[in-house]
């Protein structure tokens, strides 16, 4: 859909009347402008003590920082960051949006000030094509949005305000640093289905007393030694505690809800016969079975 251009500088007009201070649940923003330009007059080199974001819709130009010149075309994208010194030169019928704007610390949460600290010095802060971007989406919604009345609009377009500055700390973070991050949360979203999934295979396979950690690892498609080291680091405990500690948490429910006798419930929970079950059950709960069961009926 093609935008007008007057959405574009009338729209960022409203967003200075509506989104001057951002609340989110990790987050507060402060912003400082939103702005749109067809015709930019070139300034001296500068810097800001906050992040600028611009967003090129048309035109041409060279963004300098640190003595390096960046071309500036039609979908390109760029952060400026605190106290780095930059100008815009040489444009040709530059139109752009923009947007400035710090984190408040002390009302922000921790990890959120890390992030935006961690952005102050990445060296990712030139895209040359964020077309695809669905920040770039948010930031087009948000300016037709900014049109509209009522509460519930007003609410909408501080939320999307938010969304979009949020957004730009993953979009313009390192590479290096994104992808180490991204590759993590995938480890570490792998490890929680592993151990979900044995939890629940080892659940249904209690009462089979030769249950081992290479029987559930080759369910799982893992080596032995590759799911041990997971479930040591997910649970804190071994493959071979855990196990024991189900197979007598199970047995206390029979033991309280069944009539049945303890050589059969010992039998049920996987213990190769009733004497052991007795150990293990009075280690771990630190009463005997038939003790525990006399215990629960007084009650």
């Amino acid at each position: 859909m093609t935008i007008p251009q007057s959405i574009y500088v009338d729209g960022t007009v409203n967003l200075n009347l509506i989104a001057h201070t951002l609340h989110s649940k990790d987050a507060v923003f402060r912003v400082h402008y939103w702005g749109g330009t067809r015709d930019h007059v070139h300034p001296p080199m500068h810097q800001h003590s906050f992040f600028e974001i611009c967003y090129v819709l048309d035109g041409h130009a060279i963004y300098t920082e640190s003595g390096v010149d960046y071309p500036l075309q039609k979908n390109s994208m760029f952060l400026t960051r605190p106290y780095i010194k930059h100008n815009i030169h040489t444009a040709s019928s530059l139109f752009f949006i923009f947007v400035a704007f710090e984190i408040v610390a002390n009302a922000s949460s921790s990890a959120t000030v890390e992030m935006f600290s961690r952005l102050e010095k990445t060296h990712n802060f030139y895209i040359p094509d964020g077309s695809n971007l669905p920040a770039i989406r948010i930031w087009e919604a948000l300016l037709q949005q900014s049109f509209q009345e009522g509460a519930l609009v007003q609410e909408s377009v501080l939320a999307l305000s938010c969304a979009l500055l949020a957004s730009f700390a993953h979009i313009f973070s390192d590479n290096i640093e994104q992808q180490d991050s991204k590759k993590r949360k995938r480890e570490r979203l792998g490890a929680g289905m592993v151990i979900s999934q044995s939890k629940l295979y080892i659940r249904d396979n209690l009462g089979n007393p030769s249950l081992s950690l290479v029987e559930v690892a080759h369910f799982l498609h893992l080596s032995g030694r590759h799911f041990s080291r997971i479930f040591k680091e997910e649970l804190g405990q071994s493959f071979t505690s855990y196990v024991r500690k189900e197979r007598i948490r199970q047995a206390s429910i029979l033991l309280t809800s069944t009539k049945k006798s303890i050589k059969q419930i010992s039998e049920e929970t996987g213990f190769e016969n009733v004497h052991y079950f007795t150990r293990v059950f009075s280690e771990i709960m630190e009463i005997a079975p038939r003790r525990f069961i006399d215990k629960f009926n007084k009650k």
